[in-house]
């Protein structure tokens, strides 16, 4: 039989957190699902304990990459095997809430992705009482159409974690294979389903994320060669987006971004980039705070009138 749900997890020497992660998801409210496992070549004992597990409950499938694929080609593989009707991503060291899968099922619609909120928690659970949603001080929740989502990825930072996600199989075709030069495939799977109208976030905690030295917010203490990096993904995402069957609001919305971009890199032409950024400041930092749009824009313009 077809699961309802399927449950991409990816392992790479994740033995410390794996059992966690994983009684949290066999405890679900809604127990129709399978999890598919790509473990890519763990050298510590991760791969025992997911037998273990797969032993005791044959929801869960095993698939033991033969090489190491890295972790993008990895998380397109597990995607790729899953069968059910919907598929929910899972990081290998998190703990999901127990209505993590019926929240996000229940909210999705029909659209193609939902993506729902995250509470940050130390190495040992506990609760930091912050959210993924609150790093770059913004509301996202006073943006109220997929443009308006997909203006502010394209060209600010994410805050929609993979691990938060589920999506109709239905984006498969279209956002994988993960196009050459895509950094993250959270940020590529939001911005698809932002382009074709059919992305939803809700400001519910889904799960927790754990905080500990071998993993790193986006966008934290990035030099200004990785941020012009970063620059560059977004443009190739840009590049690939146009090939989706996009309506003309869409179509213009990355326009408008790739503009900016283009004449933020050119002394002569910063001036329009610049007019851009005021004339959508509520849209850029989810905001209507004039006075810390003002701060951040003034801060931001002397860093920039600087760069070569």
């Amino acid at each position: 039989m077809i699961p309802k749900i399927s449950i991409a997890l990816i392992t790479y020497n994740g033995e410390k957190y794996i059992r966690e992660q994983l009684d949290s998801i066999l405890s679900q409210t809604i127990q129709d699902f399978e999890v598919v496992v790509c473990d890519d070549c763990s050298t510590d004992s991760t791969r025992l304990i997911l037998t273990e597990y797969a032993q005791k409950d044959a929801r869960i499938v095993l698939n033991f990459n033969e090489k190491n694929l890295g972790f993008l080609k990895n998380i397109e593989k597990a995607i790729k095997l899953c069968k059910g009707e919907f598929v929910a991503l899972a990081d290998q060291d998190d703990i999901w809430e127990v209505e993590h899968l019926s929240v996000l099922h229940s909210h999705i619609g029909d659209n193609l992705l939902i993506c729902g909120d995250t509470l940050l928690v130390d190495e040992k659970g506990n609760s930091l009482n912050f959210r993924f949603s609150q790093m770059l001080m913004i509301d996202i929740n006073l943006l109220k159409s997929n443009n308006e989502h997909l203006l502010r990825l394209l060209i600010m930072d994410n805050i929609f974690q993979g691990a938060a996600m589920m999506f109709n199989r239905k984006i498969i075709d279209m956002a994988l294979p993960f196009p050459n030069g895509i950094e993250y495939h959270d940020i590529w799977l939001a911005l698809c389903a932002m382009a074709l109208n059919k992305f939803v976030y809700i400001p519910m905690v889904v799960i927790k994320h754990r905080r500990h030295s071998v993993n790193c917010s986006p966008g934290s203490g990035l030099s200004h060669s990785q941020k012009d990096g970063r620059f560059r993904h977004k443009m190739e995402c840009m590049v690939s987006l146009k090939k989706l069957p996009l309506s003309e609001g869409s179509r213009r919305t990355i326009e408008n971004a790739e503009n900016f971009f283009l004449n933020k890199n050119k002394w002569y032409r910063k001036h329009k980039a610049f007019v851009f950024w005021a004339k959508n400041y509520k849209t850029l930092y989810a905001t209507d705070n004039m006075n810390r749009f003002l701060i951040r824009f003034f801060k931001s313009f002397f860093k920039y009138r600087n760069l070569k």
